[in-house]
């Protein structure tokens, strides 16, 4: 037994030593120990197109402005691990090619694939994004007439003009969108938070988050619907024409100068406070909590619940 722990111990001495000498020797950068290669592909359009689909898996993909107003697409990939890039039916596709063996499932690699699409400034129709696991951006200067971005694990980050309708999904990831132009907007994850500033819709904005925070600043809309099982979520400078909804199942409600013409605000755990732009008949009711509002009744209704917390709004911007 004793032999057996000396040269355990001799072993486990000697692959430490090897392994400080070698990562000395590549100056502690534990990207050169990968066995997996990386290689940059290039994509020039040979014309134009109206609509955009990706489909790849831990692929970042980042979107810029081109400056000679020209497509380009450049994918920073394993080299078993390509995309395909075509454009087919007024369509640019990027496609993941995965054509590995079993074998070459096996290794290290410290990289991550990257798609940079530069795209000429103007209006494009449709965007489609489907991925596994990475970011996406999408740059200011790009405007498009329905965007619809389906992620797994990953974060979004948008800031491009969409005529129509914006549709955002993360299971796991934080979605953040701002200086936002829309006829209608859905923003949906299962865990994380998100994040919406400067936004404009025609129409309705749905945001529902399982588990995560939601902030929502500056934001105008027709109706606006917000729900979520375990987060807060704050709302300031948020105004809908008609309908205000924010539903919490734990987590408190915070409104700061907000208004619309009805407003229903419930949570089971968590307080309600805030103001309210103009005034409002109140419907309240906290089973072990204080309730603070303004003694007016004119004005829309507003309703809010809440099982255990205080209620306090005031009016005022």
């Amino acid at each position: 037994m004793k032999i057996w722990l000396i040269v355990a111990i001799v072993l486990v001495v000697t692959g430490s030593l090897l392994f400080v000498g070698i990562m000395t020797f590549y100056q502690w950068d534990f990207t050169r120990l990968s066995t997996v290669k990386f290689e940059t592909n290039e994509f020039v359009a040979d014309r134009n197109f109206s609509n955009i689909s990706i489909n790849t898996d831990t692929a970042d993909v980042v979107f810029l402005p081109s400056a000679d107003n020209i497509c380009r697409v450049f994918c920073n990939e394993k080299g078993n691990e390509k995309h395909s890039v075509s454009i087919e039916n007024d369509t640019l596709i990027i496609h993941r090619n995965d054509q590995r063996k079993w074998y070459e499932y096996i290794g290290i690699s410290f990289g991550t694939p990257k798609i940079t699409v530069y795209l000429s400034r103007g209006q494009y129709y449709a965007l489609s994004i489907q991925e596994s696991t990475g970011d996406i951006d999408i740059p200011v200067d790009l405007k498009f007439e329905s965007m619809d971005i389906r992620v797994t694990t990953g974060n979004v980050t948008n800031h491009a003009y969409t005529s129509g309708t914006i549709n955002i999904k993360a299971d796991t990831g934080d979605i953040f969108v701002k200086n936002i132009h829309a006829d209608s907007m859905n923003l949906n994850v299962t865990t994380g938070k998100i994040t919406a500033e400067n936004i404009i819709c025609e129409e309705d904005i749905q945001i529902a988050v399982t588990t995560g925070k939601t902030q929502l600043h500056n934001i105008i809309c027709k109706n606006i619907f917000s729900t979520g099982n375990t987060g807060d979520i704050t709302l300031e400078h948020v105004v809908a024409k008609d309908f205000l909804s924010a539903k919490r199942t734990t987590g408190s409600i915070r409104l700061n100068s907000c208004d619309a013409a009805k407003l229903y605000i419930k949570t089971t755990t968590g307080d309600v406070t805030g103001s309210l732009l103009t005034g409002k008949i109140f419907v309240t009711h906290t089973s072990t909590g204080d309730v603070d509002i303004p003694p007016t009744t004119i004005g829309g209704t507003c309703e809010i619940y809440t099982t255990t917390g205080d209620i306090k709004m005031t009016l005022g911007s």
